[in-house]
């Protein structure tokens, strides 16, 4: 139902970084552009997530002021705090990161409140045509609809509906990022894993096609995006997952590998998860030529 928002964003974004390739070539001859591949990831992920969730489109309705209050949230959950440690010096509030929170925590509400409101009115005035246009929140909305009180005992529905999408803009966005950014690093420290998925991509879609998600699958390129990654051998070789260890599963039926949870626990976006990976690596790998900025391997500690 969304593929056609993660195939929109992405060739908007390898078009937009061609663009700024063909700009930078006018004034340097040396046919290299230098991109920082995990912000450009970002970028992506949490405008595909954004839309996906609440249908707003680039930095349109707020899209630009949720992707900043986020990125304020995970900087926060990776901050030292004392107080964690010493829970009788909270009340210093050493750093002053509690109220940083707090006043994060109300900008994050602010915005999900606007864009409730908004998906509520588009409701009540028959804006939504068809399925096609609906979004996550729309869903949300159409599950609580007619629900009582007695049916959600202490909850409130919309309370429920936004922390809902919180939690899906914050679980599906930096895990993304970080095994883009992951993968992308380990390709370019093995080179000959590289150009096996770039031969993979060469006969399963073609030079002269696009990459959509309906193109055969990569199995090489999976492979390395959705296990080995998590799984540190001494050698990167993701090709092991089609030969000797062709049974792996990553979905919770084999133990020796979780990147996903297992039980009750399994993360509901697996399979978005797998597509959007392999839809972006793969567009990425197929459009331009990606090389280290210098001789010396990428720092993987």
């Amino acid at each position: 139902m969304l593929r056609h928002i993660r195939e929109f964003e992405v060739k908007t974004s390898i078009k937009t970084m061609y663009k700024r390739w063909s700009k930078e070539m006018m004034n340097d001859s040396q046919n290299i552009v230098k991109i920082d591949m995990k912000q450009w990831f970002e970028n992506l992920i949490m405008t595909i997530i954004v839309r996906m969730l609440f249908g707003k489109e680039h930095d349109l309705g707020g899209g630009k002021r949720a992707r900043k209050a986020i990125r304020k949230t995970f900087k926060l959950f990776g901050t030292f705090i004392i107080a964690d440690f010493i829970p009788s010096l909270r009340w210093l509030d050493i750093g002053g990161y509690e109220k940083e929170m707090k006043e994060n925590a109300k900008e994050t509400d602010c915005i999900l409140e606007k864009w409730l409101v908004e998906h509520k009115r588009k409701i009540s005035c028959g804006e939504l045509k068809n399925e096609d246009e609906k979004d996550f929140m729309d869903i949300m909305l159409s599950l609580f609809e007619g629900a009582r009180d007695e049916d959600l005992p202490g909850f409130d529905a919309d309370t429920i509906i936004k922390s809902t999408c919180l939690a899906m803009l914050a679980g599906g966005t930096d895990s993304t990022v970080v095994a883009l950014t992951w993968t992308i690093s380990l390709l370019l420290n093995n080179p000959h894993v590289m150009q096996k998925a770039l031969e993979e991509l060469d006969i399963q879609v073609g030079r002269n096609t696009l990459v959509n998600e309906y193109s055969s699958t990569i199995q090489l390129v999976e492979d390395s995006t959705g296990s080995d990654r998590l799984v540190r051998t001494p050698l990167y070789k993701p090709e092991r997952f089609l030969t000797t260890h062709k049974e792996v599963d990553i979905k919770g039926n084999h133990f020796e590998l979780i990147p996903f949870g297992a039980g009750r626990r399994l993360c509901p976006g697996i399979s978005s998860a797998l597509v959007l990976l392999l839809l972006t690596l793969a567009n990425v790998l197929h459009a331009f030529e990606i090389t280290r900025p210098s001789d010396e391997s990428i720092d993987m500690t």
